[in-house]
């Protein structure tokens, strides 16, 4: 298995820098690595929604395909991590093919 990665969100982030930190999150899962994603809104009670909603957004802009492995809420922030799962690629069914063929 490859390494993991850590990504960090803060619950008021600006639209385009979680644009680019989605980005890297679906690329590293295409690429099979782990990615421990860490969302904080620190002591301020208020924000937790915002992180809530933000790890929803998170989740819902991810095309590759993934397992959420572990899934805990602080009183400062949530944690997850996105497990990446095998996709069947051309290459793979072609092989499949001519073994059941031989």
């Amino acid at each position: 298995m490859k390494g993991d990665k850590d990504v960090e969100y803060k619950a008021n982030i600006a639209a385009n820098d979680e644009l680019v930190k989605n980005k890297r999150v679906q690329n590293f899962l295409e690429k099979g690595h782990p990615v421990n994603l860490n969302i904080s809104w620190g002591n301020r009670g208020e924000r937790k929604p915002l992180g809530l909603e933000l790890y929803d957004r998170i989740l819902a802009y991810i095309e590759a395909p993934y397992v959420v492995g572990k899934f805990k809420v602080t009183n400062h922030g949530a944690r997850a991590r996105l497990n990446p799962t095998k996709r069947a690629t051309a290459k793979s069914t072609e092989r499949d093919d001519t073994v059941s063929e031989a």
